[in-house]
Formats: C-alpha cells, sequence, structure tokens
C-alpha cells in the first residue's frame, strides 16, 4: 500500500513540474512556429512576378483582376529560428520581387508557404532551391528554376521553361497554339505530360538513363512540346 501511495506521489508531483514549466514565459515563447505576411499591388495583364527563394511551397493562381495578391507564412521547427527568415516583397515599375534569405542555415527546420493570385496574363520568373510551385491559369512568358522542386502545372500557355534537378514536374495543358511553347527539363525526377485527346502537339521526348511511355499519339502541328530527363521517366497521356 505504501509503494502505490509513493508511486502516486511521484506521477502527480512530475506532472504538476511540466505542468507549472510549460506555462513559462520562456516556454511559450519557443512554441510560436508561424508568422503571417500579406501585400497587395494594383497590377495589369502582362506585368511580372520574380521569385527567389532558397525553400518555398508555392502557389500561383491567375484570376479576372487588376491586382496582385500575396499572402503566406513563415514556419519553424523552432520558434526562434523565425528570426532567421528574411521576406521582402515590393513592386518596382512593372514587376513585383519576393526576395526570401535564410541567415541560419538549417534549413529543414524552416519553411515559407505562399499564396499568389495575379492576371490571367503574367510572366512569372522564379529560383527556388526546394519546396514545391503549383500554378493555375497562367498565360504569359513562364521560367521555373529548382533543385529539389515538385511542380503541378495546369492550364498553362504561352511559353514555359522548366529546369530542375530533381522532383516531379506534371504538367497538364488545356488549350493550345501554334506559337506555345514548353521546355521541361528534370535531371534526376520524372516528367508527366497531359492534354486533350484532339490537342495538335509537336513533341520531342528524350530520356537517357530513363524510359519514355506515350500513351496517346498527339496529332502533329500546333504548339512545341520538349521533354527531357536523365535518371527519371516521361509520360505523354490525354486527360
Amino acid at each position: 500500500m505504501k509503494k502505490i501511495l509513493l508511486l502516486f506521489i511521484i506521477v502527480f508531483s512530475f506532472s504538476a513540474c511540466i505542468t507549472i514549466y510549460t506555462n513559462l514565459p520562456g516556454y511559450q515563447e519557443n512554441r510560436v512556429k508561424q508568422s503571417d505576411f500579406e501585400k497587395r499591388f494594383q497590377s495589369a495583364p502582362r506585368e511580372n512576378i520574380l521569385i527567389n527563394s532558397e525553400i518555398g511551397d508555392f502557389s500561383i493562381t491567375g484570376f479576372n483582376k487588376k491586382e496582385v495578391i500575396i499572402k503566406g507564412s513563415k514556419s519553424s521547427d523552432i520558434g526562434e529560428f523565425l528570426n532567421d527568415i528574411d521576406i521582402n516583397i515590393i513592386k518596382k515599375g512593372k514587376t513585383v520581387f519576393f526576395n526570401s534569405n535564410i541567415y541560419n542555415k538549417i534549413i529543414n527546420s524552416v519553411n515559407i508557404d505562399c499564396r499568389i493570385q495575379t492576371p490571367f496574363e503574367t510572366n512569372i520568373q522564379s529560383e527556388i532551391g526546394r519546396g514545391s510551385v503549383t500554378m493555375k491559369s497562367i498565360r504569359g512568358n513562364i521560367k521555373i528554376n529548382g533543385r529539389k522542386l515538385d511542380l503541378n502545372l495546369t492550364d498553362i500557355s504561352g511559353k514555359l521553361i522548366v529546369s530542375v534537378e530533381a522532383g516531379k514536374v506534371r504538367l497538364v495543358i488545356l488549350e493550345w497554339d501554334k506559337n506555345d511553347n514548353y521546355i521541361i527539363s528534370n535531371i534526376n525526377g520524372d516528367i508527366e505530360f497531359y492534354a486533350p485527346k484532339e490537342a495538335l502537339l509537336n513533341i520531342q521526348a528524350k530520356g537517357i538513363k530513363g524510359n519514355i511511355k506515350e500513351k496517346h499519339k498527339f496529332k502533329k502541328g500546333g504548339a512545341k512540346v520538349v521533354l527531357e530527363t536523365k535518371r527519371g521517366k516521361i509520360i505523354i497521356d490525354k486527360i
């Protein structure tokens, strides 16, 4: 009976200590893991967005408004590292700039989540080291470079150039024009390309150590599509 009572006292004391510690000001401060940001700019069609970020998950959507809306957050597994992520969003002339710097190089402990709405016709250029890009309903000159980057691109038209070292690239086009160009290079990852079955396309696919699965044969003509990987696979199919 004495042993049971002693065990109860030990457990109760330990629980009380944990409760007191987690309510200390310093502990609460370390639990702060996220900081939000938001910017809005007036913008006309065919203006520019430039993104330069070492890390981040970016969602970019075209809409029928004359403005650019940028919302998101920076987060960290360790609250104090939030101060090591510096985000600068400005507009100069016809270009919106998104730049981030990470001063503490423990990159796996921090992340940036960013959602961008912009006019349908926008030119976009991005340099993102690690993360993902989801893009939908954009027409313009689009260039995406990255090291380890997953891309999900839907309803993209104009001129698209993608160059990544690793990750998965998925492109779905819904419209096609003879002046449209899509050039995708993914060194160590897979590429998936989809279009309506009636699309007229000039497709060139090249896999050095990977394999190419052309599940649907598109009729020649229209947009130019170049798909290249060294160690991944390429899938070509209708929607």
